[in-house]
């Protein structure tokens, strides 16, 4: 093909158009040597790399990539299948079902599983499965680094991870509902409305006490909380056999146990509707 040389600038005058060109063409041999001759007045000569399928252009030193990317994009390749088992799962290179370990490049799991990168730290460490489903996202931060996006928004049941709804006091109380989590606060409130029966459990001994006369006695606090303090279930044991004591109440939380004689290892249990405050 003949060539015609120009030594001199071309200036269209007006913009028009450039019709059935092709950028310069140089493999990476060509390239090369193009660039021992290249210097810092020809910055923006421009060609296309044959061997790597790339636009090049020259910045005064050396040829750099031109590329559309721009740094911090993510860029979706694909999907991944985490149902693989063993160590590194997922592959990385440029095959079917491989993933390429490039800063930004995202790809969805297919099926879910124990997913884990020779080389790649998923937050548990580089090799390192980590559990995964289908529809999460797998985004590479470095070459080396990538983050696992979960995106399971499905309804959480008995057997599956998921969202769930929050009861509030009234649908935690009616006791129904089996698509509701229940918190502490809700909690709280069944069992106020409910005056949940607590108990508690203790081995005492009545001592003597000079300063009140000859009887034995001892203060069992029983943290209770009770609704009604002088309303609660008590029981003794001494050696297997059920005994009877004086018991009085002293508040919602305490009480105080009396006998004629020391009793050492009484086992006692008190039960009581509980306030739950």
């Amino acid at each position: 093909m003949a060539i015609k040389q120009f030594y001199h600038d071309i200036d269209l005058v007006n913009v028009g158009q450039l019709k059935n060109a092709r950028i310069h063409n140089a493999d990476d041999a060509a390239m090369t040597s193009l660039g021992t001759d290249l210097g810092a007045d020809n910055e923006g000569f421009l060609l296309y790399n044959t061997t790597s399928s790339e636009l090049k252009v020259w910045n005064g030193s050396s040829f750099i990539g031109v590329s559309s990317a721009i740094d911090g994009d993510v860029i979706f390749k694909g999907t991944v299948d985490a149902s693989g088992t063993g160590t590194g799962n997922i592959t990385v290179g440029t095959g079917a079902g491989e993933v390429e370990a490039v800063a930004g490049y995202q790809y969805v799991v297919s099926a879910a599983g124990d997913a884990s990168i020779d080389g790649v730290d998923l937050g548990a460490g580089a090799g390192v499965g980590v559990t995964v489903e289908s529809g999460d996202v797998i985004l590479f931060t470095t070459a080396t680094t990538a983050s696992v996006i979960q995106r399971n928004i499905v309804a959480a049941t008995a057997d599956t991870a998921g969202i769930v709804e929050l009861a509030t006091g009234t649908e935690a109380a009616a006791g129904t509902d089996e698509s509701r989590a229940v918190t502490p606060s809700a909690l709280a409130y069944t069992l106020e409305q409910g005056k949940f029966v607590k108990q508690y459990f203790a081995t005492v001994t009545t001592a003597a006490d000079t300063s009140t006369g000859p009887d034995y006695y001892v203060t069992v606090t029983h943290n209770l909380n009770l609704e009604d303090q002088d309303a609660f279930v008590f029981n003794a044991m001494l050696l297997n056999t059920a005994v009877s004591v004086d018991v009085d109440s002293v508040d919602a939380n305490s009480i105080t146990i009396t006998s004629l004689t020391e009793l050492e290892d009484l086992k006692v249990t008190i039960m009581g509707a509980s306030a739950v405050v």
